[in-house]
C-alpha cells in the first residue's frame, strides 16, 4: 500500500511540473493563447523561448498588444526577443514594412526602459531597409533616376516620376516618405494630381522639386509644400498656377534660395511682388516660357559658342560663332542681355533677330595724342554696338592705326563708344588716369611704366550683317 501511495505522489508530482512549466510549442500551437507564449519568452529552457518566439512571429500583427504588455513588465530577456520579434513582422512583407510593427517599436524606443535604445537600432536598420524597399518598388512601378538638365540643373541624380510611364497608384506615392538619400524629385505629365504633393511633403530630406507640365495641377498642389522644412528650390514649368499661388511660395521664403518660373500663368506683376517679398540672397527667375537654344561667349559680346540641335535656334538659321546684336527693337551685348530679352516671349512667339555673321576680332591702338575728331581722319555713324567706321583718310591716324572702312568699334576698354567725340575723350581719360594712378592698369603710385601701351579700342571686322525671324521653342 505504502508503495502504491509513493507511486501516486510521483505522478501528481510529474503533473503538477508539467501544468506549471511553460508550454511546449513543439506541437500543435493554434490554441496557445498569445499571452502565454509571451510569458514564455522568458522561460527557462532555450528551446521553450525559441519556440514562442516563432510562434508569435507566425502569427503577425494580432500579437503586437500583447508584446507590449509584456514588454513593460518583463526581463531583459523578455524585451530583447519582443523587439526581435517586432523587427520580423515588420519585414514580414518583403514589398513594404509593416507599420504597425514600426509604430510599436516607435513607442518602446520612446519609453524609459533599459531596452529603449536597442529598440531605436532596430528602428534604424527598418528605415534603411525600408527606404531600399520604397525606391526598389518605384522603380518598378515606372520612376527612374536621371541627371537633370536644360533647363534644371542637378549635381546629383533626381528620382522622376513621368506620369506617362508611371504605373502605380496615388496609394504608391507614400512610399516617398521613407526615402532619405533623395534630395532632387521631378513630377512630370498631364496625369500629375494635387494630392501627388501630400506624398511629396512628407519626404524628410527633399531639397529640389521640379514640377514639369503637370497641366492639370492647381495652386493649392502648393500648399502641402510648407512642411517642407528642406526645400531650398523649387522650379515649376509649362504647369499652370497663377499668381494665387504666390502666398504659398512667400511661406516658405525664409528657407527658398531659388525659384524658376518658367511659362506658368504669374503674371509679371505678381512675380515683381514675389521677388520684393523675397530676402537678397534668394533668387527668381520668371520667364514667359520662350526658349531660343543658344548658348554665348561669357564676359564678351553675345557670340554663339553652342546651337541646340532641334531648337528655335537651329530652325531660324543661327550658327556657332555668329554674333547677336539685336533682339526685336532692343540691343543684345551680352548673353544675359539676350535672356532678358527672351524672358517676355511665350512659345510660338515670333522675333526679328540681328546677327553678325563672319567677324573677326581687331584691336586698335590711336596713340597717346590730344587728338580732335578733324585730327583722327576717320568717319563713323552710330551703330547699336557702337561706332560703324564709313570712311578713312590715307595717311591718317586712323589709317596708321589700322581702321578700315566697315570696321565696326565697340569697345575702349570696356566702355561703348557713342560717338566719335566720346571714343576719343574716353581714351585721354583711360590715359591720363592710368599715368596719374587712378586706372586700373596704373604702376604703383601713378609713375608711367614702361612700355604701358595706350587705350586699346575693340573691333569687329569683315562680317556680314543678317536679319532672321525666330519662332520660339519651350524649355526641354
Amino acid at each position: 500500500m505504502f508503495h502504491c501511495l509513493t507511486w501516486r505522489l510521483a505522478a501528481l508530482l510529474v503533473l503538477g511540473l508539467f501544468l506549471s512549466s511553460p508550454v511546449s510549442v513543439a506541437g500543435d500551437m493554434k490554441n496557445v493563447p498569445t499571452e502565454r507564449l509571451v510569458e514564455n519568452l522568458d522561460a527557462t529552457r532555450y528551446e521553450t523561448r525559441t519556440e514562442a518566439t516563432e510562434a508569435l512571429i507566425a502569427r503577425g500583427v494580432e500579437v503586437i498588444p500583447a508584446l507590449e504588455a509584456g514588454f513593460e513588465r518583463g526581463s531583459l530577456e523578455l524585451r530583447t526577443r519582443v523587439i526581435y520579434i517586432l523587427k520580423e513582422i515588420a519585414l514580414a512583407d518583403p514589398g513594404k514594412i509593416n507599420a504597425s510593427a514600426q509604430a510599436a517599436l516607435e513607442r518602446l524606443a520612446a519609453g524609459p526602459t533599459s531596452s529603449a535604445n536597442r529598440a531605436r537600432e532596430v528602428l534604424q536598420r527598418l528605415a534603411d531597409i525600408g527606404e531600399q524597399r520604397a525606391l526598389a518598388r518605384l522603380i518598378a512601378l515606372g520612376a527612374r533616376f536621371e541627371r537633370l538638365t536644360s533647363p534644371v540643373f542637378v549635381q546629383d541624380r533626381a528620382l522622376v516620376i513621368d506620369s506617362g510611364a508611371w504605373k502605380g497608384t496615388d496609394a504608391d506615392l507614400v512610399l516617398l516618405a521613407q526615402l532619405r538619400v533623395v534630395r532632387a524629385l521631378q513630377l512630370s505629365g498631364g496625369a500629375v494630381r494635387d494630392n501627388w504633393f501630400m506624398s511629396v511633403a512628407r519626404m524628410p530630406n527633399l531639397s529640389h522639386l521640379v514640377i514639369k507640365r503637370a497641366s492639370h495641377v492647381t495652386n493649392g498642389a502648393l500648399e502641402p509644400l510648407r512642411q517642407l522644412r528642406s526645400l531650398q528650390r523649387l522650379d515649376v514649368f509649362y504647369s499652370p498656377i497663377d499668381d494665387g499661388a504666390l502666398a504659398a511660395m512667400a511661406a516658405m521664403k525664409n528657407r527658398l534660395q531659388y525659384i524658376r518660373l518658367y511659362g506658368t500663368q504669374v503674371t509679371l506683376d505678381g512675380a515683381q511682388k514675389l521677388e520684393a517679398m523675397l530676402p537678397p540672397t534668394a533668387v527668381l527667375d520668371y520667364k514667359r516660357g520662350a526658349f531660343l537654344g543658344v548658348q554665348c561667349r561669357a564676359e564678351w559680346l553675345c557670340q554663339v559658342t553652342e546651337v541646340t540641335e532641334g531648337s528655335a535656334a537651329q530652325r531660324a538659321g543661327i550658327r556657332s560663332g555668329d554674333i547677336l546684336i539685336r533682339f526685336g527693337g532692343r540691343a543684345i551685348r551680352s548673353f544675359e542681355d539676350l535672356r532678358k530679352a527672351i524672358a517676355g516671349n511665350a512659345p510660338g512667339d515670333r522675333e526679328k533677330l540681328t546677327l553678325l555673321r563672319g567677324a573677326t576680332e581687331v584691336t586698335f591702338y590711336l596713340g597717346r595724342g590730344t587728338y580732335d575728331a578733324k585730327d583722327v581722319g576717320v568717319e563713323t555713324k552710330p551703330h547699336s554696338l557702337g561706332l560703324l567706321v564709313t570712311e578713312v583718310k590715307k595717311g591718317s591716324v586712323a589709317d596708321q592705326a589700322g581702321l578700315r572702312k566697315g570696321d565696326l568699334l565697340f569697345s575702349v576698354e570696356g566702355v561703348t563708344p557713342t560717338s566719335l567725340e566720346h571714343l576719343l575723350a574716353t581714351i585721354r581719360k583711360i590715359d591720363k588716369d592710368r599715368v596719374a594712378g587712378g586706372g586700373p592698369l596704373a604702376p604703383r603710385g601713378g609713375f608711367p611704366r614702361p612700355g604701358n601701351p595706350p587705350p586699346s579700342i575693340s573691333g569687329l571686322r569683315g562680317f556680314q550683317q543678317i536679319e532672321l525671324e525666330v519662332v520660339f521653342g519651350e524649355w526641354q
